[in-house]
C-alpha cells in the first residue's frame, strides 16, 4: 500500500510504500552526502556512521574465515545423515570423508571396489573397528542385514535370560 508522507526535512509531500519513510528521495541523498555515511577503512566505499565497515567488507570478514579461523570450527569433525565426517587435507584441497571408512582403511588397507563398510550394530557413529565389516554392495542389502540383526537379537535375548535370576515357585 503506497502512502502519502511529508518529508521531515523539507516538508514536501511524497509517496512511499513503507510507513516508516521519513525523508523524500532528494533529502535522503543529501543526508547521505552530508555525513550520515562515512568511508569504509578497508575498501574506501560508503558505510553508515554506526558501522565499522561497509556491508560487503563486513560480510567478507564475518563469513570469509575458513578452517580453524572460523568461529564454528569443531576440530575438523561434523555430522551428516548420522555419520561422523572427518576433514582430510588442507585449504581448497580439503574434503570430508566418513570416519568409519578412515578407521577401516587404517586397519585393513584400502576398501575394495564394490564394497561398503557396514556398522554391525546399526549405530552410524559407533566407529570402533570391531563394529565395522567390509561387505559387498549386494550383501549390504536389507534382507541380509535384517537376518543378521535378528540372529544377533536372539543371541542377546538368550544371554539376558541366562543372567536373570530364577524366581522360586
Amino acid at each position: 500500500m503506497i502512502r502519502e508522507i511529508n518529508c521531515r526535512n523539507c516538508g514536501m509531500s511524497f509517496k512511499a510504500p513503507r510507513s516508516d519513510a521519513k525523508w523524500c528521495p532528494e533529502c535522503k541523498k543529501l543526508r547521505m552526502r552530508e555525513g550520515l555515511s562515512t568511508v569504509c577503512p578497508i575498501c574506501g566505499g560508503t558505510k553508515y556512521v554506526t558501522s565499522a565497515r561497509c556491508i560487503s567488507c563486513e560480510n567478507r570478514i564475518k563469513w570469509g574465515k575458513r578452517g580453524e579461523q572460523n568461529q564454528n570450527w569443531r576440530g575438523g569433525k561434523t555430522r551428516a545423515h548420522g555419520y561422523v565426517l572427518i576433514r582430510v587435507g588442507a585449504g581448497r584441497d580439503a574434503k570430508y570423508i566418513q570416519e568409519h571408512r578412515i578407521v577401516w582403511a587404517q586397519a585393513n588397507g584400502s576398501i575394495p571396489e564394490g564394497h561398503v563398510i557396514h556398522h554391525l550394530n546399526g549405530i552410524k557413529d559407533d566407529n570402533r573397528l570391531e563394529n565395522l565389516a567390509c561387505l559387498l554392495l549386494g550383501a549390504h542389502s536389507g534382507a541380509a542385514i535384517h537376518r543378521a540383526y535378528k540372529s544377533r537379537i536372539r543371541e542377546l535375548e538368550s544371554q539376558v535370560r541366562a543372567l536373570q535370576p530364577t524366581t522360586p515357585a
